[in-house]
C-alpha cells in the first residue's frame, strides 16, 4: 500500500511518498520539491507534477493534499449541548451564519473540542471554497494520482508529533516556512488553535528570531481562553538544532519557557531516494504527518474529502416486505386519485385561464398600479447604486493582505470615495528601498486594481529610515449588470408561458365545458383588440 501527500505553494510543489508493509511502519520513499515559477498556469504546475510522478514511478497511487491556513477560513463554534451524533448537522447549519462567504457548495469539517454531551459544545470547524478544491483537482488530473484525502497543514502538523504529545500537557508547536510560519496551541493530542504567521523572505535571521518571539508571546496570551486557564508547558519547534541556537536562547530568556527542538526527519524510516540530506526538514512536516497519520489508518482530524457526517442508521432488512406493500397500496391510491383529478381538469383550467388574463391585465398596468415597463425603467436607478456601493471593510482587507510589511513600506494617507460613480482609493507613503515601489505595484494590481502612479508626498526634514515616497490611485473595477440581465430573461418566460397558456386555453373549446368557451372567447376577444 502507497501513498503520496504533495502541498501546492505559490513558489514550489511539496511531494513525500511512503509505503506501508503488513505489520511494519510507514516508509519514506521519496522527498522531492519541484520548483514553481510565478507565472506558470495551474496547467503547467500538473504537467510538471506529472514528469515527476512518472520519472518516480509514483502514478496511480492514492494522494492526500495538504491545505495550508491561507487557503481555509477556521472558527471556532459554539453550540448548545448535544451528542456527538448530531454535531455534524449543526455544525453544518450554524457555519452558514457564522462564516463569511459559505454555502453548500464549499466543502466543511470539524473537530470537536470536548466530549461532555451534557454540555455546551465547541467545536473548531474549517471550510474551504469550491475554487480551492476545483484547483486541486485540476492540477492532479494529469498525474494520474487519485485523490482520497484534503488535510489541514496544522492538523497534519500535529500527527507528526503524536508519540511525543501523547500527555495532557498544553503546549506550542511552532513550524517555519518561507512566508509562513505555523503556531498551534495544542492539549495533549488536539489542537485547539492554530495561527499562520506572514514572515517576510527579505528580513534577516535576527529580524525573524525577533518576530517570531513575539508572535508566540502574542499567541501565548490569547490562548488562556482556549485552554480553559491550563498554562503554556512548553514550546516545540520542528526544525534543525544547529540552525535555531539564538532562537531558543530568546525563547528561554525572554518568555522563560521551556523549547524542545525537534527535527521532522527523526524517528522517520527513509528509504531509497530519501535518504538524501534535506535543507531544509520543517518544509515536509505536515507532508510527513499525512503518510504517518496514513499508516496508522486512522481518520485525520480534518479531512474535507471525507468530512464527519451523522451515522447512518441501519435498516431492518426484515420489513421491507411491508414497506413493498404499502408502497404498492398507496400506488393504487395514487392511481385512483389521478383518475378521479383528471375529470375535473376541465373546469380548473378555465378557472386558471380567467386568473392568467387578470394577471396580464395587471402586468400591463391597470389604474393606479404603474406596468411592468415603467417599473423595470425605474430599476435603473436601483443599478446605479449599486455600481457606487462598495464593501470598503473589505477592500480594506484584501489591500492588507497584498501590502508590503510595515518594516519595508509606511503608510501617510489612505483616502477612500466613490467619485462620479466610480470607487477608488487614493494612498501614499513611503518605502525604504525604491525597488519595493515596483514590487508593491505590481501585487495591488492582482485585485484587481486599475493602479495609476501619483504625486508622492515631500519627505520630513529630519531623518528617517523610510528614505522614498510613493503615491497610487486605485481604481475598483464594476461589478456590471448581470443582475438586471437575469431580471430580463425573466420577463421573457413570463410572455413565453403566458402564449402557451393562452393557446391550452383555446384547444379546450372541443369539450363543450362553459367556462372552457368563456375563457377562450375572452382570449379572442383580446387578440382581435392587439
Amino acid at each position: 500500500m502507497s501513498i503520496v501527500a504533495i502541498e501546492i505553494n505559490p513558489n514550489r510543489v511539496l511531494l513525500v511518498a511512503g509505503r506501508k508493509a503488513a505489520n511494519r511502519p510507514v516508509e519514506v520513499s521519496h522527498v522531492v520539491e519541484i520548483p514553481i515559477e510565478s507565472d506558470l498556469s495551474d496547467e503547467g504546475i500538473g504537467e510538471k507534477l506529472k514528469q515527476v510522478v512518472q520519472e518516480h514511478n509514483l502514478a496511480r497511487h492514492e494522494a492526500i493534499v495538504v491545505l495550508s491556513r491561507s487557503q481555509s477560513e477556521l472558527r471556532e463554534i459554539e453550540l448548545p449541548p448535544a451528542p456527538n451524533d448530531e454535531l455534524p448537522d449543526m455544525v453544518m447549519f450554524k457555519a452558514k451564519s457564522d462564516f463569511a462567504s459559505f454555502d453548500d457548495q464549499w466543502l466543511l469539517d470539524f473537530v470537536s473540542l470536548d466530549q461532555d454531551e451534557t454540555q455546551p459544545r465547541k467545536v473548531l470547524a474549517s471550510a474551504i471554497a469550491p475554487t480551492v478544491s476545483g484547483r486541486i483537482e485540476k492540477i492532479l488530473e494529469p498525474s494520474g494520482l487519485k485523490l482520497t484525502q484534503m488535510v489541514l497543514r496544522p492538523f497534519a502538523i500535529m500527527e507528526l508529533l503524536q508519540g511525543r504529545t501523547a500527555d495532557d500537557v498544553a503546549r506550542l508547536v511552532v513550524n517555519p516556512g518561507d512566508q509562513f510560519t505555523d503556531i498551534v496551541v495544542a492539549k495533549g493530542n488536539q489542537t485547539v488553535s492554530t495561527r499562520s504567521i506572514r514572515m517576510s523572505p527579505n528580513h534577516s535571521a535576527d529580524q525573524r528570531s525577533q518576530l517570531l518571539v513575539s508572535e508566540v508571546r502574542r499567541t501565548i496570551a490569547s490562548s488562556k481562553r482556549q485552554l480553559g486557564g491550563s498554562p503554556i508547558g512548553s514550546v516545540i519547534l520542528l526544525d534543525d538544532e544547529k540552525s535555531n541556537k539564538h532562537l531558543v536562547g530568546n525563547l528561554n530568556e525572554r518568555l522563560k519557557i521551556e523549547v524542545e527542538v525537534v527535527n521532522p526527519l527523526d524517528g522517520v524510516q527513509r528509504i531509497g531516494q530519501a535518504k538524501a540530506d534535506l535543507d531544509s526538514p520543517w518544509q515536509y512536516s505536515p507532508l510527513l504527518g499525512s503518510v504517518a497519520n496514513f499508516g496508522r489508518e486512522a481518520a485525520p482530524a480534518i479531512d474535507f474529502r471525507n468530512p464527519s457526517r451523522r451515522k447512518e442508521v441501519v435498516v431492518d432488512r426484515s420489513r421491507w416486505w411491508l414497506y413493498g406493500g404499502l408502497a404498492g397500496l398507496a400506488a393504487l391510491m395514487t392511481i385512483a386519485f389521478a383518475w378521479w383529478t383528471l375529470r375535473s381538469q376541465a373546469a380548473e383550467i378555465a378557472e386558471l385561464n380567467e386568473e392568467l388574463i387578470a394577471a396580464i391585465k395587471l402586468n400591463e398596468g391597470e389604474g393606479n398600479r404603474p406596468s411592468m415597463q415603467s417599473v423595470i425603467e425605474r430599476t435603473g436607478v436601483i443599478d446605479d447604486w449599486q455600481k457606487s456601493s462598495v464593501q470598503w471593510l473589505g477592500e480594506l482587507d484584501e489591500m492588507s493582505q497584498r501590502f508590503l510589511t510595515a518594516d519595508e513600506v509606511m503608510v501617510s494617507r489612505f483616502e477612500a470615495a466613490v467619485r462620479r460613480k466610480i470607487p477608488s482609493v487614493a494612498i501614499s507613503g513611503k518605502f525604504k528601498d525604491s525597488k519595493q515601489d515596483r514590487i508593491l505595484f505590481k501585487s495591488l494590481e492582482q485585485r484587481p486594481y486599475d493602479v495609476t502612479p501619483t504625486k508622492p508626498p515631500t519627505l520630513m526634514s529630519e531623518p528617517d529610515d523610510y528614505t522614498h515616497t510613493f503615491g497610487s490611485s486605485l481604481t475598483i473595477l464594476q461589478q456590471g449588470d448581470a443582475w438586471l440581465t437575469e431580471l430580463d430573461e425573466h420577463v421573457r418566460q413570463f410572455h413565453q408561458k403566458r402564449n402557451e397558456a393562452r393557446m391550452a386555453a383555446a384547444g379546450e373549446t372541443s369539450n363543450g365545458n362553459d367556462a372552457g368557451d368563456l375563457a377562450n372567447e375572452d382570449l379572442a376577444n383580446e387578440g382581435s383588440t392587439n
